[in-house]
């Protein structure tokens, strides 16, 4: 708990008691101990490297893991080194029981070696395997463990880098804005340093120059040095160093800010063209390595099996096991470069000290304060109306609750249909019947799963792009109002009475909560946490910090409307160029399904006919027509086996178009779920008619 909490929390209990940390204390007390250990063993060493470990102890730094180099070192190599033992009983016991199984008494050596060499070898066979198989597991675990945690600084500081990239051009505006507003840059520093509920990593690194010049006694430029020399952004330390050579000269600050506000704007902007190009690119290396490489090694396993050499594993390690597993890595991978790691807004902080049920019950518990009991009843009787009123809010809020109804109910359904023998999951019977036992066992159960979750996503991505569409145009509307001198809570009610949709309601409710004697910050801060939407949240952030420090925001709103509305533009930008590599996904899926069709319908149909009996005409020379007089029996070709993963591949590849889809068009995997589940409707259609 925060010191603020706990201060309210001790009034009410009419004590100086705290939460208990017991379990937390332990921990932290265990991991201290683990520490210690490998310190005192290995510290010495480190300790007097510190030269050789300076750009390693920069990156721990970088990545706030709050540990020095010297125990961090230690601790890599004690956990290394447990980790290896464990691998060397490993392979010990992997050894005893190849032994004991006899695996061992049996083994020929065909190496070039002397009698003597190889009677040696043949005798103590099992003790040369276990000492290998020792080293290589220790080795192995040992070396995978140490190159975890040795790597870890650097990801970390790789994640926070990319963090602060993504939210730098947002925290110049909002600085801008302050300054404009009339605030020196020490105190614009604090609002962005106290705003980590927005603005996250840079808040961060803006608090670490406060720390700096509280704690340690530096200035200013001191401090703005430091900062610029240990963030892992490039782009940080370019805005630290251009902000300390504007202090450094006496320059204005406010053009300084602007200047570099619509410099990062214009960054996006061809951030957004090369992101909108890499993506052309990806999406073409998608079509051709998980759509048409599978379909060559399809087209191409069937024709060996009719000359006899086909190797089935290997096309059932790509249907089953491949091309799912790489299609969803393929969209991960495309989240990351659209996100550019930018983090989740928090929950915005509001001047009131608010607590949860689970709270006021351990308050009402530890006091013997009737109206603490009062308001726990109050507040479990608001929860249960809320619920009557509307049972999905929750879900709607977040979608992926779903899943705790939807994937038993799935799992019920798989169970059902397999237990009462309407269907069987056993490769025997899958091949007899591949279309009914997959519809039954696993389209099915994965469309029970899948439909109310995209159900629900589509409704909240729909209302959050319904907001953000009204969010710039809004945003003018009180710019315009507030230039006519009346104040932010008039120009609210003027907005929401003059306008319509859901900013215009939530406008409304926030000039009620106003009249009922909520402050104007707080009611627009309830306003953004009930919304949840990182671009509103950063608005409204920009305009109480501004409404806190200067009643006069018109320049405020004006900086804030052309922000949302630049983004805005650029939203649309990229869903319109992005929409193509959706439409390209779903016709490369398409033109797969038709080539798995003919496949089917033809290719192994005829073989099919041939496999029965039918016996190829033959001429007058004696000479049979057509295949059989190539030497191959069509009742060896598994048709059974091909039809089956003809119809999983369809589905499969089906399921992950879509989801990649989505991602591509929409920035969501989430997004892919419509497409995935029209498209496979469409290939069990297509299989079960056609």
């Amino acid at each position: 708990m925060s010191q603020k909490t706990g201060g309210v929390l001790g009034g009410i209990l009419g004590g100086d008691e705290e939460e208990s940390l017991d379990d937390e204390i332990a921990e932290e007390s265990t991991a201290s101990k683990v520490d210690q250990i490998a310190y005192n063993l290995f510290g010495s060493y480190f300790e007097d490297k510190q030269e050789t470990y300076a750009g390693y102890r920069k990156k721990i730094n970088q990545a706030r893991m709050e540990v020095g180099y010297d125990m961090y070192l230690s601790r890599i190599t004690l956990y290394s080194i447990i980790t290896g033992l464990v691998g060397a009983f490993i392979g010990l016991g992997i050894t005893m029981v190849l032994a004991t199984l006899g695996l061992f008494d049996e083994i020929s050596l065909t190496l070039n070696m002397p009698p003597a060499a190889a009677a040696f070898v043949r005798e103590y066979a099992v003790f040369i395997a276990g000492f290998f198989l020792v080293v290589i597991l220790a080795a192995v675990l040992g070396g995978i463990a140490g190159g975890i945690l040795y790597y870890l600084p650097s990801f970390y500081a790789g994640e926070r880098q990319r963090k602060i990239d993504a939210t730098l051009p947002y925290t110049v505006t909002f600085m801008y804005a302050l300054s404009r507003g009339g605030m020196n840059i020490l105190e614009v520093m604090e609002k962005v340093a106290n705003a980590d509920d927005v603005y996250g990593e840079v808040a961060n690194e803006f608090d670490m120059i406060l720390r700096d010049m509280d704690y340690f006694g530096n200035d200013l430029r001191i401090a703005l040095r430091n900062a610029s020399d240990m963030t892992p952004s490039e782009n940080l330390s370019d805005f630290l160093d251009d902000l300390l050579s504007v202090i450094d000269s006496g320059g204005e600050m406010t053009p300084f800010l602007l200047n570099k506000s619509q410099q990062y704007h214009e960054i996006r902007k061809q951030d957004q063209k090369g992101f909108l190009d890499t993506l052309a690119l990806m999406s073409e290396s998608y079509v051709t390595a998980f759509v048409a490489a599978p379909l060559f090694i399809i087209i191409i396993t069937t024709i060996m099996s009719v000359m006899g050499g086909a190797n089935m594993m290997q096309l059932y390690a790509i249907i089953y096991l491949v091309l799912p597993i790489a299609s969803l890595g393929f969209a991960f991978v495309i989240d990351i470069i659209a996100t550019g790691g930018a983090e989740a807004t928090k929950q915005l902080e509001t001047e009131r000290d608010e607590f949860t049920v689970e709270e006021l019950e351990k308050f009402a518990d530890e006091s013997d304060d009737e109206r603490i009991e009062d308001l726990v009843q109050a507040r479990k009787m608001q929860g249960v109306k809320d619920f009557i009123r509307d049972p999905l809010a929750d879900i709607k809020e977040n979608p992926l609750w779903s899943l705790g109804f939807t994937v038993p109910v799935a799992l019920i359904v798989f169970l059902g249909f397999w237990l009462s023998g309407a269907a069987s999951p056993f490769p025997d019977d899958m091949k007899a019947n591949p279309i009914w036992n997959t519809i039954a066992l696993f389209v099915i159960p994965l469309f029970i799963v899948t439909v109310p979750l995209s159900i629900f996503h589509e409704l909240k991505s729909r209302r959050e792009s319904k907001i953000i569409r009204e969010l710039p145009e809004t945003l003018k509307k009180l710019e315009s109002a507030n230039e006519t001198g009346m104040t932010l809570n008039e120009s609210l009610l003027l907005v929401s009475e003059t306008s319509s949709g859901i900013l215009s309601q939530e406008l409304k409710k926030v000039h009620n909560e106003i009249q009922w004697d909520t402050s104007l910050n707080d009611a627009l801060i309830g306003f953004a946490n009930r919304m949840k939407i990182p671009r509103l949240s950063r608005t409204i952030k920009l305009i109480t910090k501004a409404n806190e420090s200067s009643g006069n925001i018109q320049g405020v709103l004006q900086v804030a409307a052309r922000d949302v509305d630049t983004a805005y533009k650029l939203d649309r930008e990229r869903f319109q160029n992005m929409i193509i590599y959706t439409v390209i996904i779903i016709i490369s899926f398409l033109v797969f399904l038709f080539v798995i069709v003919i496949l089917d319908n033809q290719f192994l149909s005829e073989m099919a006919a041939a496999g029965e009996g039918d016996q190829p005409d033959v001429d007058a020379g004696g000479a049979a027509e057509g295949g059989a007089a190539g030497g191959f029996d069509a009742s060896d070709v598994p048709i059974d086996t091909y039809r089956m993963i003809f119809f999983h591949a369809g589905i499969i590849q089906a399921f992950c178009s879509g989801l990649v889809a989505g991602q591509m068009g929409e920035n969501h995997i989430l997004s892919g779920l419509k497409y995935g589940i029209v498209m496979t409707m469409i290939a069990v259609v297509v299989f079960m008619f056609i």
